[in-house]
């Protein structure tokens, strides 16, 4: 079974679908089994979909602001 910190390492490959059949399997077996890394995913996902979603070709984002608000920063 995957560690939490083998899982994190593996967080941009597992929103993006790019593992091995063997390593979804494992990551599958570790969410169901730890809500905390299942919360870390739901988050990745969620600032994935955010960030994919912004037209960066716009000079009039602030893109660092943007990001730090979505990591939970001070901007």
């Amino acid at each position: 079974m995957l560690s939490c910190r083998e899982l994190s390492e593996l967080g941009s490959a597992i929103i993006e679908g790019e593992l091995e059949q063997d390593t979804a399997q494992a990551v599958s077996c570790h969410l169901q089994d730890c809500p905390r890394c299942a919360a870390y995913i739901r988050q990745l996902q969620v600032t994935s979909q955010l960030l994919q979603g912004l037209d960066l070709a716009d000079s009039s984002i602030d893109t660092q602001a943007v990001v730090r608000k979505l990591l939970g920063g001070a901007g």
